[in-house]
């Protein structure tokens, strides 16, 4: 029997330092107080002295201590969170500890600083599966100065901090009717706000969502009526996304579920039209609406991957229902997205311009052995269909070629 899985490893979990010497305290006076010898007595009294001071200063040592911590760079669901500590403390202290419990790790992380001055800064790495928003309520600093036998801790409070993890994205080459050469989707369009290649052509009767930029006033004063400057273009194809957040859609558990792989894939989306400058409006509802357009001639906010951070699958409207909302809202927009799982599909209300229906296999993130359908169809000639499973590579589905 090796001494890794016999008594050995009963030893090395159980027999630390400190318990030790209290050991050895203990033999000390049994000895000396049958045998009366003297000297047992000041070994005694020495392991005392030493187990006392291992208590007493490591808790001295941890007042007027305090620690401020900030979230270094963006992370992304899978990969690493950087967290920077800055420490306030009246003068130099030693075999300092630090105790980080997160609520994406399973077990608390002890960090080591050998010697600790007023302002140093300590950067901790740690990996995290999930996607979402973690508060950071406080820091737990230990001590183990002088001897180390002793570590002894004390939670610090800290304005509450918060840790943003993004989904995570991926490499998307193109779309239909996107970039490259594929226009399938690309009409050609009259447009009283221009944003790709345009031509003039003509004056038509001001409507209430005409930029007053595009008015030509010296004609609506000689007709006494607002007149608007009318281009044809041809031009780049407006984007709706519409993420599903029905709570009841949601199948599986994070970060394997089907509510994770749409948010991933929503984001992974989001950053091509971003790149190439691709109009495209994503909605989100649920407790964290957002409602963001990137690329073109939007100009609103661009911070889609910390909207999708916060975003959770707690709405209690069916997406089909969320779909038609922003069809209304956005009536304009030349091809809707939307991501719906295949056991239970969504009804869609009827849709005019271009669709790209991705139909998520949601029994395969319970069953993720069977065989699933995947890949592109085209239904009709303004329709796009893409089946993916638990398992599927999106970066295969959306590279050139793929449609």
């Amino acid at each position: 029997m090796s001494l890794s899985n016999g008594p050995g490893r009963w030893l090395q979990q159980h027999l630390t330092a400190q318990h030790f010497l209290w050991l050895l305290a203990l033999a000390s006076l049994l000895i000396a107080w049958n045998r009366g010898l003297a000297l047992l007595y000041g070994m005694l009294a020495l392991v005392l002295a030493t187990l006392l001071v291992s208590w007493l200063l490591p808790w001295l040592a941890l007042r007027q201590i305090q620690v401020s911590v900030r979230q270094i760079d963006s992370a992304s669901a899978g990969g690493e969170v950087t967290l920077e500590y800055q420490f306030q403390l009246p003068k130099t202290r030693y075999l300092m500890l630090l105790r980080e419990d997160l609520e994406y790790i399973d077990q608390p992380v002890t960090h080591r600083i050998p010697m600790l001055a007023d302002g140093d800064r300590l950067r901790t790495y740690s990996h995290c599966p999930y996607r979402g928003v973690f508060p950071i309520q406080g820091v737990e600093i230990g001590c183990c100065w002088p001897f180390g036998f002793v570590s002894q801790y004390r939670q610090l409070e800290i304005p509450e901090r918060q840790i943003i993890v993004a989904p995570q994205v991926v490499a998307v080459q193109t779309l239909p009717g996107g970039a490259g050469n594929d226009n399938a989707l690309i009409e050609y369009q009259h447009t009283s706000q221009p944003h790709a290649q345009e031509e003039y052509c003509g004056l038509r009767e001001y409507r209430p969502h005409d930029s007053l930029k595009h008015v030509h006033w010296s004609a609506s004063a000689r007709h006494q009526q607002l007149l608007v400057r009318e281009y044809n273009s041809h031009a780049q194809p407006d984007f709706l996304l519409v993420l599903d957040n029905d709570r009841a859609d949601d199948i599986g558990e994070a970060p394997l579920s089907t509510f994770e792989f749409a948010v991933s894939l929503a984001a992974s989306l989001m950053e091509w039209a971003k790149h190439q400058q691709q109009p495209m409006r994503l909605l989100v509802h649920g407790n964290h609406a957002t409602d963001i357009a990137i690329g073109g001639h939007h100009r609103g906010s661009s911070d889609y991957l910390s909207a999708l951070a916060w975003t959770q699958a707690d709405d209690d409207e069916p997406y089909g229902t969320r779909v038609e909302q922003a069809l209304m809202k956005y009536p304009n927009s030349a091809t809707l997205i939307t991501v719906r799982n295949l056991s239970q599909p969504a009804v869609l209300p009827d849709i005019h311009g271009g669709h790209i229906d991705i139909l998520i296999a949601d029994q395969s993130f319970i069953y993720p052995m069977q065989s699933w359908q995947e890949g592109w169809s085209q239904p009709s000639a303004n329709h796009y269909q893409l089946h993916l499973h638990a398992s599927s590579k999106l970066e295969r589905q959306f590279r050139y070629g793929a449609f």
